[in-house]
């Protein structure tokens, strides 16, 4: 008998990561490092505590590591956090990013954590509601 503290990972098949979920977890960093570059670059790094940033390397840490208790309740956290890269999606503000690429990076950084991430997540079983 289980302890009843404890959060019940039985419902989930498969606690550690796919390799689907590590590609899209390492492109995630990936990403995360391009835009920390180019906001060190310009010297705008203030800027890497905005949401969407942080929604980034979440996204990636859940993607690539094994699913605990901990993680599970991070997980509900991010989910609150989406409003920032829905925010960036509707209404984008492209001034000062000026480098080659960077556009194109703050479309995919944005585009990865408000849908490639989460949709990942919660469809390969590992969190979410999904079943």
């Amino acid at each position: 008998m289980k302890k009843s503290k404890e959060l019940d990972l039985s419902l989930v098949k498969n606690l550690k990561p796919c390799i689907w979920e590590k590609l899209i977890g390492y492109s995630c960093f990936v990403t995360y490092l391009v835009m920390a570059g180019f906001k060190f670059f310009t010297r705008r790094g203030i800027f890497m505590n905005n949401p969407c940033h942080v929604i980034l390397l979440f996204s990636g840490i859940l993607l690539v590591t094994e699913k605990t208790k901990t993680k599970a309740i991070i997980f509900v956290s991010y989910l609150r956090w989406l409003f920032g890269p829905y925010s960036a999606l509707a209404l984008p503000a492209l001034e000062g990013l000026d480098l080659p690429f960077e556009v194109f990076f703050f479309w995919i950084e944005h585009y990865l954590a408000a849908f490639v991430g989460p949709l990942t997540l919660m469809l390969f079983g590992r969190y979410g509601f999904v079943k």
